[in-house]
């Protein structure tokens, strides 16, 4: 992966192979790095769960963007990115020359274009992440849907899972192991979660 990557990079700093750099288009190009979902199968500590799961372990990955001149550098947010977000955010980077309107073309993500320009600047909220999985795959995941949102200045995830007909809620921001089930302490914002699941489906 690292090679592969490296050689990339190195086609965007000398596209032509040649040596001569005049021509490079590095500066012009951002390069994004990222995952689909999820850790090995092995340890993802202190993220509770692996791949395939929708644990933390399972769906948290990092995001590493390059673009010189535009990112500023070693800067670090913990700003959510969901797959979903890419297509906006590549439209917005584009100059809105062609932006579906919302009845002819939703979309499902939002652009985070702003936060790789400005990383310190932008606000932290952002509309909830959504996840439906309807199916099984393996001991790892049943059918369920998770939202997870930023309330009062922490983040929470609501997870379903419909065959138990059971209800689990983390606080991220202080759990990030999601040991702590807080269902039965803080009914009122599951309840505004699930609200948000609804209207999503």
């Amino acid at each position: 992966m690292d090679q592969t990557l490296g050689r990339l990079m190195d086609v965007l700093a000398d596209p032509n192979g040649d040596g001569d750099t005049s021509d490079s288009i590095v500066n012009q190009t951002l390069v994004l790095f990222t995952s689909d979902n999820g850790g090995t199968h092995f340890d993802n500590l202190p993220l509770r769960g692996v791949k395939g799961m929708f644990t933390e372990g399972g769906i948290r990955v990092p995001l590493i963007a390059h673009w010189p001149g535009k990112i500023p550098a070693n800067t670090v947010t913990d700003h959510m990115v969901h797959a979903v977000d890419f297509y906006p955010t590549f439209l917005d980077l584009a100059g809105k020359q062609w932006q579906p309107s919302a009845e002819t073309h939703p979309l499902d993500g939002e652009s985070f274009a702003d936060v790789l320009r400005r990383p310190d600047e932008v606000e932290r909220t952002r509309a909830p992440i959504f996840y439906l999985f309807p199916g099984y795959m393996g001991s790892r995941a049943q059918p369920c849907v998770v939202a997870i949102d930023e309330a009062g200045g922490k983040r929470y995830k609501l997870l379903y899972f419909y065959e138990a007909d059971a209800w689990q809620l983390y606080n991220l921001s202080d759990d990030i192991s999601e040991q702590n089930n807080l269902i039965g302490s803080q009914p009122e914002l599951a309840g505004e979660l699930s609200k948000k699941i609804s209207a999503w489906l």
